[in-house]
């Protein structure tokens, strides 16, 4: 027991020994620290921060935190000394509150601050009345461990704004803006200050150079900020004591850096007012400036609302940009939605109307030429009802129905005029047969009667079918021409009768002179005057083409017999007489085309003009050109005709006989191709060679003129071919066209008259040698007479169209904005949440998905 209590004596001497070697230690310490050295307990390592107070407030609020960096806890219990000023080392009365927060280790009474690891505490500082910087050293169980640093401003200027706890002033760009400060001390002050936002520094300086406002979006120049960076150079302010004052800043461009994103929102940004105090005294009533080296500085921040447009202007702007994103997401949906469909079906209708004119150019001279100009034309309008509208256009669904309706019409229209082809194109290769006369008249008549229901503008359902039969009786006609037919052997039965009692010797006509004259002169056709073939059954089916033809030769015979006889006015008598060889001629051919001119003369004889009465007025210019309607316009059939001024004359059989060639001036410059007068000469259409003043061979000059004539009438005849006293056309422009008609006499040959040829050099010129060439035909050189009309087509559809180019502008219009105003407030909403880009493409896929767009399209094309 002795020896325990022995070894724990020896225990708590050792103790008291190790106790008093480290007190003695710590005296130098100890006595170091209270000589003011700045000595700082190794165990805690403290990391703080300047607390900043703003008058007039005098309280702070602060964190700080402690690190145990010894191998063993430490118990934490904080104080804190008085705040000394380090300028004047007075002592600042405060009152300082910390408050560690609990740590790991954490007893009952005490706090432990566990080996290597960290400690927060909160600090509140109050009742701070000091000015300039303090500190007060931080105390642990006695042993300083760091210091408390606070800063209170040496001027308290604030700025003047409705909210102090949020301070927020708004820039214009390009307008001048009062930033207003407030002087709450009881002594004037005189600061200098400068301002950053965005990085750029902006003091006011007279060497800092401004930019220059130009539009919403174009700036000249940049502010130039090195200026600011000598705080002697800043402008100067001075603050009355308790009152304000404003400083009247423009904002330089360097603080808008986006300023497509301003014209929607306006940004706000961090800001800093920098202000460097200038001391002052009262000396005699005025206010001086105290030189020194070092001003004291205050930063008050705040936030700067960034506004790049004045509000107006900014909502129309930005309004207005949104309404085009808008308009634009509109009008690209309405090209996916129409453009696409629409382009596949106007290509596939072209296609259409391609084969629609092939099929137009195939046909023939035989059409007549009202039919083929009117299908034509009615191809180019469908053509240009394909392009009446936009692509994109709700209503080319009606166009599109109508092109459709009008090319199966014209379609079906077409295939007829080539029924009608094709069925003169056999009848006319079976006239080498020789068929009977009345047979071939028969069909033709029933081609024209199907003709004439085409030629309507809009035929009905009746129309078609009434030509399709027409047609169908015409092609079976010319199939059955060369067989059996006992409807036609009674025909021609009935016919011989008839013939017999009007051609019998003892029949008033039969024992005429004439009659019997004829007879013995021309006895073929008279055998078919038999009673024998008045039966049916005794007419072979192999001569019905030879009856056929004597009938009708006798059935001229006759007729010519009754106008010969009839006569009493010798005149007559003796034209008759003298076109009677010719007429016989005709006769005695026994062919369907001599047969005809045979009757066509025998009309000229009834009616009293001839060949020569219709050359006489071609010659004396009685011929003009007449057009129906009078005012023509572009893609719009006309009917030419040219008329005798004589009425008598354009109904004659004799015009039959001569053929009108016409030019519809479609192939030279309008009104410069004619070198003579009113319509004389032909026209040499411009192409005379320039003559080589090294080339005597004359002959060469006239044979390349000759050559190039024949080229450019050639030209000229295929491109237009067209004949006929009366035909149609239409034109494709709006200037003028020269048209012309020239004549064709039975013989093929242009009529043309007789001009004087001009004495050649050296040639006698006396009035004898002119009479002689006059008379001399071989010396007499003859043009073609041409009969012109200028025609100037009269074109109302550029106007119209036009017109309803413009209501379909307004009405596609009407039609998006009335759908994308009700999308504006939403959109711009998405304007606003969004950054800029991104939100105007969220715009623009709003206006192309909008359902209330998709609605009123859907109704239009409905």
């Amino acid at each position: 027991m002795s020896r325990i209590t022995s070894s724990s004596s020896f225990k708590r001497a050792l103790r008291a020994v190790m106790m008093f070697a480290i007190f003695l230690c710590s005296m130098p310490l100890n006595a170091q620290n209270q000589s003011g050295e700045n000595f700082l307990s190794p165990a805690l390592v403290v990391n703080s921060q300047t607390l900043i107070i703003d008058p007039p407030a005098d309280s702070q609020k602060g964190t700080i935190f402690l690190r145990n960096v010894s191998a063993e806890d430490i118990l934490i219990s904080l104080s804190a000394e008085d705040f000394i000023n380090t300028t004047t080392n007075t002592v600042i009365p405060a009152q300082v509150y910390l408050e560690a927060q609990p740590s790991i280790s954490e007893g009952a009474e005490e706090k432990r601050l566990k080996a290597g690891s960290n400690m927060k505490v909160q600090v509140m500082v109050t009742n701070f009345r000091g000015e300039g910087d303090a500190e007060a050293s931080l105390i642990n169980n006695g042993t300083k461990i760091g210091v408390l640093k606070v800063r209170r401003n040496l001027f308290d200027i604030q700025l003047d704004v409705p909210d102090p706890a949020n301070p927020l002033v708004t820039f214009e760009r390009g307008s001048m803006t009062a930033l207003v400060m407030k002087n709450g001390s009881d002594a004037p002050l005189k600061v200098k200050w400068m301002i950053v936002v965005n990085g750029v520094k902006f003091c006011g300086s007279e060497s800092q150079k401004q930019g220059y406002w130009l539009g919403p979006l174009n700036i000249l120049s940049s502010t130039d900020d090195r200026a600011c960076e000598q705080p002697n150079l800043w402008k100067e302010l001075y603050l009355p004591p308790k009152d304000k004052r404003s400083i009247e800043i423009t904002p330089p461009p360097g603080w808008y850096p986006r300023d497509f994103n301003g014209i929607f929102k306006n940004e706000t940004q961090p800001a800093i007012l920098r202000l460097t105090l200038m001391p002052l005294e009262f000396m005699n009533g005025q206010v001086s400036q105290v030189a020194q080296t070092s001003w004291p500085e205050k930063d008050i921040r705040f936030n700067a609302q960034l506004s790049y447009l004045s509000p107006v202007r900014q909502q129309v702007y930005s309004t207005f940009i949104i309404g085009l994103t808008l308009l634009l997401g509109g009008i690209f949906s309405l090209i996916a939605r129409n453009w696409i469909p629409n382009q596949l079906r106007k290509r596939d209708l072209r296609e259409k109307l391609t084969e629609l004119r092939l099929k137009t150019s195939g046909l023939s001279g035989q059409i007549e030429s009202t039919l083929r100009v009117l299908v034509r034309v009615e191809r180019k309008r469908l053509v240009d009802l394909l392009d009446a509208r936009f692509i994109i256009s709700p209503d080319m669904n009606t166009m599109f129905t109508q092109a459709e309706q009008g090319i199966v019409l014209l379609n079906r229209r077409v295939d007829m005029l080539s029924l009608i082809d094709s069925t003169y194109e056999r009848l006319s290769s079976l006239r080498t047969s020789c068929p009977p006369p009345s047979l071939i008249d028969k069909i033709e008549g029933l081609l024209d009667k199907a003709s004439l229901l085409l030629r309507n503008n809009e035929p009905h359902e009746l129309d078609f079918q009434q030509a399709q039969k027409l047609i169908a009786d015409a092609a079976a006609g010319v199939e059955e021409l060369n067989l059996p037919d006992e409807k036609f052997a009674e025909y021609l039965s009935k016919k011989i009768g008839a013939l017999l009692e009007d051609l019998n010797p003892s029949s008033p006509i039969g024992e005429t002179h004439s009659c019997q004259r004829l007879r013995a002169h021309f006895p073929g056709p008279f055998d078919v005057l038999n009673q024998t073939y008045t039966d049916p059954a005794k007419i072979r089916p192999d001569d019905y083409a030879w009856f056929d033809m004597n009938i009708s030769v006798l059935s001229i015979i006759r007729d010519f017999i009754r106008l010969y006889e009839g006569t009493v006015e010798t005149g007559l008598r003796e034209t008759l007489k003298e076109y009677e060889p010719q007429l016989l001629q005709h006769l005695s051919m026994q062919s369907w085309d001599q047969l005809h001119s045979a009757k066509i003369l025998l009309r000229q004889m009834k009616e009293g003009i001839f060949i020569r009465d219709i050359e006489e007025a071609i010659r004396a210019n009685e011929v003009t050109i007449e057009m129906d309607p009078p005012n023509a316009k572009p893609q719009r059939p006309v009917r030419l005709s040219a008329r005798f001024r004589r009425p008598e004359l354009n109904g004659s059989a004799a015009r039959e006989r001569f053929t009108c060639v016409w030019d519809f001036g479609h192939l030279r410059p309008p009104s410069q191709g004619r070198e003579k007068g009113a319509w004389g000469a032909v026209s040499r259409m411009n192409t005379r060679p320039k003559r080589n003043l090294a080339e005597n061979d004359s002959q060469t000059v006239e044979a390349q003129e000759s050559s190039l004539q024949a080229a450019a009438d050639k030209q000229i005849k295929e491109e237009f071919p067209e004949k006929g006293w009366i035909v149609s056309h239409y034109f494709v422009g709006v200037h003028p066209y020269d048209i012309s008609v020239s004549f064709e006499d039975p013989r093929g040959k242009y009529v043309s008259r007789e001009v004087p040829r001009a004495p050649a050099r050296g040639e006698e010129t006396t009035d004898k040698a002119q009479a002689d060439a006059a008379d001399t035909t071989e010396k007499n050189e003859s043009e073609k007479i041409v009969i012109g009309k200028t025609v100037k087509p009269q074109d109302d559809s550029d106007t119209q169209k036009n017109e309803r180019l413009a209501a379909e502008i307004v009405s596609l219009a009407m039609v998006l904005i009335i759908a994308l105003l009700g999308l504006i407030t939403g959109a711009r909403e998405q304007v606003l949440k969004l950054d800029v880009i991104p939100g105007l493409i969220a715009v623009f896929l709003l206006g192309f998905g909008a359902d209330a767009l998709k609605n009123l399209l859907t109704q239009r094309q409905a």
